[in-house]
């Protein structure tokens, strides 16, 4: 683990840079759709940061967090987005931020609608740790989805498991002795503690960790392609997975 690792849980992990690069990506996708065709969900959305950045070219905008600060830095984001103009009646995306797990089934129905373009950005796919899980969502993702449409994640298989294979990721503290991760490279499992939660007597998962797990892109491609979507496709310049939905009817 380097010492400049920020926690996983960051709304915004990536650099700026490539952050900005990602947002060009996607909104040349929904500029390539018919404008009535460029509805977006975000799954785990944050401060908002994206979705405002995505409404100049979105008719409607879905936010979905657990953290009630990142709900309401969200809205009044997303407030701005879809203010009229002057003298308009109505401009602007739609905007509907919503207090939902989305990993949860038995929340499914606070998600209302279809959608064009599904995001889970961030570390947040890391957040689902289990296959059934994972297969659950992205059914549920596949249903959601208009013909055409594609479920969006950041590529962070391809670069955390390179960084621990090359054993820049281990068990133990940062060099600033301010985090210390715990990895289980066989499970995929990875949880960090910082500040307090710090406790170098135990380098065993705790019940009071939270867990991450890292990914591979064929056990993603797999559990995909069950759920009726098509297999990934890696856009390494934009740090991107896309998982297509295909134009075919039902």
């Amino acid at each position: 683990m380097n010492a400049s690792d920020a926690p996983l849980d960051d709304w915004t992990p990536l650099e700026p840079v490539l952050r900005q690069s990602q947002i060009s990506a996607l909104r040349r996708w929904l500029q390539g759709r018919p404008t009535a065709a460029r509805q977006v969900l975000d799954l785990g959305c944050g401060d908002g940061s994206v979705l405002e950045q995505l409404a100049p070219v979105s008719t409607r905008l879905v936010g979905v967090d657990l953290d009630p600060r990142a709900r309401k830095e969200a809205r009044q984001r997303l407030s701005k987005s879809s203010r009229p103009a002057r003298g308009r009646v109505s401009d602007g995306p739609r905007v509907q931020i919503i207090d939902a797990d989305f990993t949860d089934s038995r929340q499914a129905s606070r998600i209302a609608g279809r959608f064009d373009l599904i995001l889970c950005l961030g570390h947040t796919w890391m957040l689902v740790i289990d296959d059934d899980t994972a297969f659950d969502v992205l059914s549920r993702m596949h249903g959601i989805l208009e013909r055409g449409g594609a479920l969006v994640i950041d590529n962070f298989p391809g670069e955390l498991w390179s960084l621990v294979e090359s054993g820049d990721w281990q068990t133990g503290l940062g060099e600033d002795g301010s985090c210390q991760m715990i990895l289980d490279a066989q499970r995929g499992l990875i949880a960090l503690r910082c500040g307090q939660e710090i406790d170098e007597a135990c380098e065993q998962f705790k019940d009071s960790d939270t867990l991450h797990r890292l990914w591979r892109v064929e056990e993603l491609a797999a559990l995909a392609q069950r759920a009726g979507l098509r297999a990934p496709r890696i856009d390494e310049p934009h740090h991107l997975i896309w998982f297509d939905r295909g134009g075919e009817s039902g």
